[in-house]
């Protein structure tokens, strides 16, 4: 079998470049290798029912709340074919969209997913990511009969945790982190769904040379022997698309997808399991900000009491500090934020016609601190 190397001339060339583009400036992944992951599967949308025998799930997760998740569901579906955001859909109403649409469904708040319940819709997703399958279903009425639904489609489910095994082990999982405080670009909803659009008329005239070499490419495609039987089966039509689209990247691929099809031996988590990680990670937003705002106000050869330093950081208009925790930043809890740091409150001399001491902090160890964890920058 020979495998398809050379990418089709034409305006098709640019099209993955442009996706990956559209991500990047709306959403902070946790891994360049979750991007190129999330851009071939929103190309293949336009692919699956002509092209591939089966199109792998996308599972968007993380361990918290707002770490654009959403969000990135939101700008796939404005480039994917047909995108359907839909959260508390019926297995009734998702089957009809399947059949009737052609839709790209993106569910979010899929945590009632995560279950192992025997509904109807555990088994639309066990078998609606290969061609062909379908449930059937008895007609309204009496004595009307019985009919088969077709349930194969490209499908994305938002959570947090992750989704019940035989799910999972059907899904290329993305996995999202929450980014640091004013790190990511405000997201106007028209201007997004406005450029995504644009990308998506473009996909939707995506040449048929080009279409029939991405399934020239499945077809001929030799074995991803370093991958197990089930994800061979669903990066296989991710392959195909890199092979057409950027053939230079296929070795990349590779390893991503080694990388991701790893992740899913990571014991599988649900949201209650995960409050803590919930908790952790504001405490961590919040230590962040206040080690910005306090080397903002503490120079680097400086000192300053503690006092003086908790009312300058309360006089900061846009900081959260006058009402941290309801009763606002205190001597204790600005230590407790600093320590794992290695900021800490020092007994210092205080310049004047008399020598007096005052517990504060310096600047030395503070502006050390926020370039040895990288926060200088935000």
């Amino acid at each position: 079998m020979q495998q398809h190397q050379k990418s089709v001339p034409g305006e098709s060339a640019p099209l993955l470049t442009a996706v990956e583009v559209m991500l990047s400036r709306y959403v902070t992944f946790a891994s360049d290798d979750y991007r190129f992951a999330c851009a071939l599967w929103t190309v293949g949308t336009f692919l699956w029912e002509s092209s591939f025998d089966a199109y792998p799930y996308l599972v968007i997760t993380a361990d918290t709340k707002r770490s654009g998740k959403t969000r990135l569901a939101e700008v796939m579906s404005f480039m994917s074919h047909n995108g359907r955001m839909m959260t508390a859909v019926t297995p009734a109403a998702l089957m009809r969209i399947i059949r009737d649409e052609k839709a790209t469904v993106f569910i979010d708040e899929a945590e009632s997913m995560s279950s192992e319940s025997t509904s109807v819709m555990r088994q639309l997703m066990n078998v609606g990511y290969r061609r062909g399958q379908t449930i059937s279903r008895v007609n309204p009425g009496r004595d009307a009969g019985v009919s088969d639904w077709p349930v194969y489609g490209p499908k994305a489910f938002i959570l947090i945790g992750d989704v019940y095994d035989t799910l999972r082990d059907r899904s290329v999982i993305v996995k999202m982190r929450r980014a640091a405080m004013g790190t990511t670009q405000r997201m106007s909803h028209m201007v997004a769904e406005s450029e995504g659009n644009e990308i998506r008329d473009r996909l939707a005239q995506m040449p048929q040379e080009t279409r029939a070499a991405i399934a020239g490419a499945y077809a001929d495609h030799p074995p991803l022997s370093f991958l197990g039987d089930r994800d061979e089966e669903i990066w296989l039509p991710l392959f195909a698309i890199c092979a057409i689209l950027a053939p230079g990247r296929v070795e990349a691929l590779k390893r991503v997808a080694a990388d991701v099809a790893a992740e899913k031996t990571a014991p599988r988590r649900n949201v209650k399991e995960l409050s803590g990680v919930e908790d952790d990670a504001t405490a961590d937003e919040y230590r962040a900000r206040l080690l910005r705002d306090v080397a903002g106000i503490v120079g680097p050869d400086a000192t300053m009491p503690t006092a003086d330093l908790l009312d300058a950081l309360k006089g900061i208009p846009t900081a959260p500090w006058r009402r941290f925790r309801g009763t606002g930043l205190d001597d204790q809890s600005l230590a407790a934020l600093l320590e794992p740091f290695g900021v800490r409150p020092r007994v210092n001399r205080i310049k004047g016609k008399t020598r007096t001491t005052r517990r504060g902090y310096r600047g030395s160890e503070i502006h050390d601190a926020l370039m040895a964890n990288s926060l200088g920058d935000d």
